[in-house]
């Protein structure tokens, strides 16, 4: 287990920023911040989205908050809108002690189960040139059915001998059921294999939940249904991923969000009001507005979960309050 030094533990700070474009592509950071110096002590990215014309907003968002080495990076699923620039952020940010998840069966190989995009394969191949015989950088995660999977567990100490575990635990993709579509020759989509991931900071639990869809839900641990204080709502709130509200409990203080999708049609109308009635706080990284000069929004949470106890929130760009 790592351990990392900082001032005051009940000073530590949680900022997460959801980054998504009105098109399409999303991409989360999430950073432990020391309070007493503002000095980020560990950061967090899941997934990446770089437009065109090279607006990249997860790369600004670091560089803003001068992180200079990404300590956690996963990439939950080989779809375009959450990989495009990930390699930028392999080659800027991380190196071998950099900790990289990825799908289990996610190997860059023509034998595969799944069907990559073009550039997929090189950029699987350039993360495992990050492993080698005693470090291995790149690490494929599961889980089984009802477990939870991979835990990677941070402690933050201070120098009054107080300490505050950080939990990581991996949710899916399931490695069981992943066979059982393997033996039947069945084609394995790319939201079968996408990563989500439950975060416990002392008694607060973060969901980011990528692009899981029932299957996955119904089989996950019921943990992660569990009043979690901040969640990142599967699927772009998609009706194929509706049964994550049924399964979910959450009180006043939780807060929500969701990524849009627009040739999609997501969110879904309907997916969304029915978080609305669960929410005070939920907000959407939005479509854009036809004369606006923003190709971007991004909700950012500012929580100071241990010595204020609250969560301030913020819209830059097309990101609004539903």
């Amino acid at each position: 287990m790592q351990t990392i030094l900082v001032s005051d533990c009940k000073k530590l700070l949680v900022k997460v920023y959801v980054i998504g474009y009105p098109e399409c592509g999303e991409s989360i950071i999430m950073l432990f911040i020391d309070g007493n110096n503002d000095t980020v002590v560990y950061s967090v990215v899941i997934d990446s989205y770089k437009l065109n014309d090279g607006t990249f907003k997860t790369k600004d968002i670091l560089v803003s908050n001068n992180v200079s080495y990404v300590n956690l990076l996963c990439w939950t699923h080989p779809d375009m809108d959450h990989t495009k620039g990930i390699d930028n952020i392999v080659a800027n940010f991380c190196n071998k002690n950099s900790s990289i998840w990825i799908p289990i069966y996610m190997n860059g190989l023509d034998t595969d189960p799944i069907t990559y995009n073009g550039n997929d394969k090189k950029i699987i191949k350039n993360l495992f040139s990050n492993n080698n015989r005693l470090n291995k950088c790149v690490k494929p995660v599961s889980a089984c059915r009802n477990q939870i999977g991979n835990i990677h567990k941070i402690t933050f100490s201070d120098s009054l001998n107080r300490n505050l575990l950080a939990e990581f635990n991996v949710l899916s993709p399931m490695s069981d059921y992943l066979v059982e579509k393997i033996i039947r020759n069945k084609t394995i989509g790319k939201n079968d294999l996408s990563i989500c991931i439950m975060v416990k900071v002392g008694p607060y639990k973060f969901d980011f939940c990528s692009d899981i869809e029932d299957i996955t839900i119904n089989y996950m641990a019921g943990e992660v249904f569990e009043y979690p204080l901040f969640l990142k709502i599967p699927h772009h709130s998609s009706m194929s991923s509706k049964s994550f509200f049924d399964k979910l409990n959450n009180d006043s203080q939780s807060v929500g969000c969701t990524t849009t999708y627009l040739s999609q049609g997501l969110p879904h109308r309907e997916i969304i009001e029915r978080y609305k009635t669960k929410y005070m706080h939920l907000h959407s990284t939005g479509f854009g507005q036809q004369n606006s000069c923003c190709n971007y929004g991004i909700i950012e949470y500012y929580c100071d979960l241990f010595e204020k106890r609250e969560i301030r929130i913020r819209c830059h760009g097309n990101a609004y309050k539903l």
